[in-house]
């Protein structure tokens, strides 16, 4: 039985259409060609992508054993994430999360709010005039990262640390990408380097200072598994790699996308006002508030579904195995497409359009963990989730209540595919202080996502 159907590559180099900015696009149209089950060359190698609930149970749960991580990991990113909780499989995985996992236990991050709620301000407080919001978010969380997660104030370096991350990420599940990461002196491994040096600075002041102040680095240095395990150096620098990666351009890509929408679709931000002056009255959220802020969960997570912060995650076949009439052979990598599920009609109809209605408490279709996932699924979910929900609903709560933020008009507003959604020429809007004039955040822009002028992503 052959690979699952698909566009022809050229020899080595494979599809020259997944060299371009545009892959993302090009995915959405071999899909609609081959259907939910597919193949592009990527390089030298197939690449057999997946969508929808079927296939996402497949790999979450009735196949997840069989599909590893690491090997896909390696090829694309040689060493450069080491052994985190992100790249390990099987026995590993499961006890490094276990050992993880009071860090984000739902009652824990509880007391990561206040450090959340200063960086906000500290952050946004003296907005004014034209700023790229995008790469204000990715400065803020960022800081926000480094204070709740590790008790570190990094606001001096925070401008060079994210030009280093976006050295590490540039070129981030893409064939000339994986040539970079083995290069000594690419921009992937000097950004790395940068961000292994604040990491390492980290781990040094934490083993220094004999009081336990409760962050996750210090829960690592005094975690323990069942059998005694715990975590050496090494072991704990690649998993806060691997936090920084999770904590940081994935929650500062949801903000600025959020925003971009909340600023394109003035009547969700209108509902938004509504229910922060009903439930807050200008006052900073603090935990009991956010499971009030039903329209702002709403608009959140139709955000997320429209554009997801990750795009999908790959796996590699340690096995061979048979599905819909194709044979995989071991060794074959897979990605599994977050983004193309989100945009199925038969799950979300007119999937093109910003309806943050879908996620409505009252709403009549539920959607189950294979249908909406954009923090992945099965054994792998996110971790960080309820700290990430939480964060965005802060950061939103008191931006949204202090400051009008305007699109800048005519502006190229592109999201492009880099292992995450990553909005490629920034966000540029206006500071307004918030007055209600929620109609004058709109603006005639171009690009690929909603609300612009172009073809849009998933059409």
């Amino acid at each position: 039985m052959p690979l699952p159907p698909g566009p022809p590559g050229l020899p080595l180099i494979g599809d020259l259409n997944m060299l371009s900015e545009d892959s993302g696009m090009y995915i959405f149209d071999v899909f609609r060609r081959y259907g939910n089950l597919m193949t592009i060359r990527f390089g030298p190698s197939p690449l057999v992508f997946m969508r929808g609930p079927k296939y996402n149970r497949f790999i979450f749960a009735e196949n997840a054993a069989n599909l590893l991580n690491r090997a896909p990991l390696e090829m694309l990113e040689g060493k450069m994430f080491g052994d985190g909780l992100l790249v390990s499989d099987g026995d590993e995985h499961k006890q490094a999360r276990r050992m993880l996992q009071p860090a984000f236990h739902r009652q824990h991050i509880k007391t990561y709010l206040d450090g959340m709620v200063e960086e906000t301000h500290r952050m946004i407080d003296d907005w004014t005039g034209e700023i790229d919001v995008a790469k204000m978010m990715q400065r803020l969380t960022l800081n926000i990262v480094a204070r709740v997660l590790f008790s570190m104030d990094i606001t001096a370096e925070s401008e060079a640390l994210s030009h280093a991350w976006d050295g590490v990420m540039n070129y981030n599940v893409h064939p000339w990408g994986a040539v970079l990461a083995r290069i000594p002196f690419s921009s992937r491994r000097t950004g790395m380097r940068a961000v292994h040096e604040v990491i390492d600075r980290m781990i040094t002041e934490h083993r220094a200072n004999s009081v336990d102040c409760g962050d996750v680095i210090a829960m690592m240095l005094a975690a323990k598994d069942e059998d005694g395990t715990i975590f050496n150096d090494q072991q704990i620098r690649d998993h806060l790699m691997i936090l920084f990666l999770a904590g940081h351009e994935t929650s500062s890509n949801g903000l600025t996308w959020m925003l971009y929408l909340l600023a394109q679709y003035p009547e969700w931000t209108r509902k938004v006002l509504d229910e922060l002056q009903s439930v807050l009255g200008g006052r900073d959220p603090d935990i009991a508030d956010l499971d009030q802020l039903v329209t702002l969960d709403m608009v959140i997570k139709e955000s997320m579904r429209i554009l997801p912060p990750v795009v999908g995650f790959t796996r590699t076949a340690a096995q061979p195995f048979d599905m819909d009439g194709y044979h995989v052979p071991a060794g074959t990598m897979l990605l599994y497409s977050i983004v193309t599920t989100h945009y199925l009609p038969e799950l979300y109809p007119q999937p093109l359009e910003f309806r943050p209605e879908r996620f409505a408490p009252d709403a009549e279709r539920k959607y189950s963990p294979y249908e909406y996932i954009p923090f992945g699924g099965g054994s792998r979910l996110c971790l960080g989730q309820p700290l990430a929900m939480m964060e965005m609903k802060v950061v939103l709560a008191i931006l949204l209540q202090k400051l009008r933020l305007d699109l800048v008009p005519d502006q190229n507003v592109k999201a492009i595919f880099r292992g995450s959604l990553f909005p490629k020429n920034g966000l540029q809007v206006r500071v307004q202080p918030q007055d209600g004039q929620v109609e004058r955040s709109a603006a005639r822009v171009y690009g690929n996502v909603p609300g612009a002028e172009g073809r849009q992503l998933g059409s």
